[in-house]
């Protein structure tokens, strides 16, 4: 399973939304999580997660923050 994850730039949702996700019946073993933000959000505490994230790329106005389950 995927899930795309397009929040409204600088509203610090993405944290909420995120813990909301891993702790619903939708995400099992195995679910990509593509979190896209604006460049200048804070994705440190993704690392403190409990999940791996996989990949972070960065293009010229946003970046998505790869996560699996």
């Amino acid at each position: 399973d995927i899930i795309f994850m397009d929040p409204p730039y600088r509203k610090d949702i993405e944290a909420d939304v995120v813990s909301y996700l891993l702790e619903s019946s939708i995400v099992k073993e195995g679910t990509l999580i593509i979190v896209e933000t604006s460049m200048d959000t804070d994705v440190s505490y993704m690392n403190d997660l409990p999940c791996t994230v996989e990949r972070i790329k960065d293009y010229k106005t946003n970046r998505h923050v790869f996560l699996r389950v």
